[in-house]
């Protein structure tokens, strides 16, 4: 007579049995594989093995080590039906379909016997041993070992992963989702809760702004929501995503662009609001720095009509911008042919040294080295147009000082030739005084990082 075990081989497809009603979705349920002690037969070599889940996503398949008698295999899986394996010794001796339920646990037991073995299944049961093995350490498998992120939904730049609570395939409340545009994150929504309509939870974004808004069903911000940045910049529009796309876009000095928004920049045809309340429409906003040319304005201190700018600089007339226009023309011209010139000669024209140019070479943002949050942007290089915003505090407020300038360099001096300021509250943005500024000349230097402006040390950043 034969001693080799006998495998009971279950079908892939059985018939479910009735199970006790589903109490809590977002809860796990246990699988437990568990060896009788009849001290007769093969005690050792166990093996169980989760071959696959019939709707659950992100499924890692699992095995457990060479099991012997006093040994147990558990797993904290979702509910869902799960193709089953087990081995003795690399013979097969069970294979089939096991249902798991929530906050219950289902047990495969090998009865052990000197002629033959046999796996038997015992349904979900409500004994409470998946409580058990979720608040003792070490005795189960858990589902985050088992369960890897999965896409909610991935459309052109949009990404949604979800980590957490699955039924029957569905994801639950309670995990944690992670949203990932243009293939960055942006937003992870801890303790998940899925709405009809919106998806709700400890939203963070990895920007640090914050919003009163739900996400939609769609993954989005709805149109209107209103999403503020630390810096002072807010925004109230529409968005692609959580992304500001088209709408009112408050800039960290106090400006307002109305229009397109891309990276949390104006881009497109729309309209800047300056510090005094004017406004200038534009048709590429992502130029409105360096404005050249004659555009639609009006507002609180000048009536509609036209305006004239160059290089970002509002002028007095549209005589001084062609004028202006005609002398960067001459300089151009100018310079190409010196250009020409060197080169018929066969000449080469040096590098500039950024050290030995000085002041002249000095270009981008800065920031002034005490902490104060003091920025001078300088666009240009030896001359151009810039902006500088200064941080003071007044007992537990904060204030801060805007003004636009023009600007020429040489090796060890620059000249600014300031607009209007403008002094208001940091976080209300409040106007408190606008005030001249007059012009002059000081000294300073530039070593290629480090700007010193009148004994302040500005860093390249």
């Amino acid at each position: 007579m034969s001693t080799t075990p006998r495998p009971t081989v279950a079908e892939l497809t059985p018939t479910r049995s009735v199970a006790p009603a589903v109490v809590d979705k977002s809860s796990p349920g246990l699988l437990m594989f568990l060896l009788s002690n009849a001290g007769v037969g093969p005690s050792s070599g166990w093996r169980i093995e989760l071959l696959r889940a019939e709707r659950s996503q992100g499924f890692r398949p699992q095995a457990s080590k060479s099991l012997q008698v006093g040994e147990a295999a558990r797993f904290l899986l979702w509910a869902d039906r799960y193709l089953v394996r087990v081995t003795n010794r690399g013979d097969e001796m069970y294979r089939g379909w096991v249902e798991v339920l929530p906050d219950r646990s289902t047990s495969l037991l090998a009865d052990i016997g000197l002629l033959t073995s046999e796996v038997k299944l015992f349904p979900a049961a409500n004994d409470g041993m998946t409580r058990l093995a979720l608040n003792a350490s070490g005795v189960a498998v858990p589902w985050q070992t088992t369960f890897e992120p999965f896409e909610l939904v991935k459309t052109g730049a949009l990404q949604a992963r979800y980590a957490g609570p699955q039924y029957q395939g569905q994801a639950q409340d309670g995990g944690e989702l992670v949203l990932v545009q243009s293939g960055t994150p942006v937003l992870t929504v801890r303790n998940t809760r899925f709405g009809a309509t919106t998806i709700e939870g400890d939203m963070r974004f990895v920007d640090g702004r914050t919003t009163q808004a739900s996400l939609g069903a769609d993954f989005q911000l709805p149109e209107g929501a209103h999403t503020t940045w630390q810096d002072g910049r807010s925004f109230v529009g529409s968005y692609q995503g959580v992304q500001p796309s088209q709408g009112r876009l408050r800039l960290a000095d106090g400006r307002q662009w109305t229009g397109p928004v891309s990276q949390l920049r104006p881009a497109g045809r729309g309209r800047m609001t300056w510090f005094n309340g004017d406004w200038t429409d534009v048709l590429d906003g992502s130029s409105v720095e360096q404005l050249t040319g004659t555009f639609q304005c009006g507002g609180e201190t000048v009536s509609e009509g036209q305006c004239y700018y160059f290089g970002g600089r509002k002028l007095a007339s549209a005589q001084e911008l062609a004028g202006l226009v005609e002398q960067q023309r001459l300089a151009d011209e100018a310079a190409r042919g010196a250009r020409a010139m060197e080169k018929a000669a066969g000449a080469t024209v040096p590098e500039a040294d950024d050290k030995a140019s000085g002041c002249a070479q000095a270009s981008g943002r800065f920031v002034l080295n005490d902490d104060s949050g003091t920025v001078l942007t300088l666009q240009g290089r030896g001359s151009g147009s810039g902006h500088l915003r200064q941080i003071t505090r007044g007992g537990a407020t904060r204030y801060q000082f805007d003004i636009d300038f023009r600007f020429s360099a040489t090796k060890n001096d620059i000249r600014f030739v300031y607009g209007e300021g403008t002094y208001r509250e940091a976080v209300s943005g409040k106007v408190l005084q606008r005030m001249s500024v007059p012009s002059g000349t000081v000294r300073c230097s530039f070593d290629g990082q480090t700007l010193l402006i009148d004994n302040k040390r500005y860093v390249s950043r």
